[in-house]
């Protein structure tokens, strides 16, 4: 975060000069991927946790529901950082490089957005 603080993070895009931009967008581009395991860890230690506190005589169904969190959570996790990294296919750079942008084919930032709604409130439900 420092890193990226020092190349204009922060600040208004309108303030950045473009070589600025790039690499600020390429260094939010690199964190995102690590921005993702805080919320894992922390799902995946709440169902871990409560299943130590569950009794032996437990219904199998409370103890399945946090083994599918378990399971279920990492996947969708590794679903969305491929998304992300994968959405331009091999012309990666044109996630934060306009010029590679305009010659690449992306997908529709709208897929990035809903997938990332449903990862991060996928088990508010639960």
């Amino acid at each position: 975060m420092t890193e990226a603080w020092r190349w204009g993070l922060g600040r208004h895009i309108e303030d950045l000069s473009s070589p600025v931009k790039i690499h600020t967008i390429h260094l939010i581009t690199a964190i995102k991927g690590l921005s993702l395991l805080p919320s894992l860890a922390g799902r995946c230690s709440v169902a871990i946790y409560q299943l130590r506190l569950l009794p032996p005589g437990c219904s199998l169904w409370k103890k399945l529901t946090l083994y599918f969190i378990l399971i279920v959570d990492p996947i969708i996790n590794a679903a969305t950082l491929m998304q992300l990294y994968a959405q331009c296919g091999p012309s990666i750079s044109a996630l934060w490089n306009p010029a590679v942008a305009a010659r690449a084919h992306c997908e529709n930032a709208h897929i990035e957005t809903k997938l990332g709604y449903f990862q991060s409130g996928a088990y508010i439900s639960l």
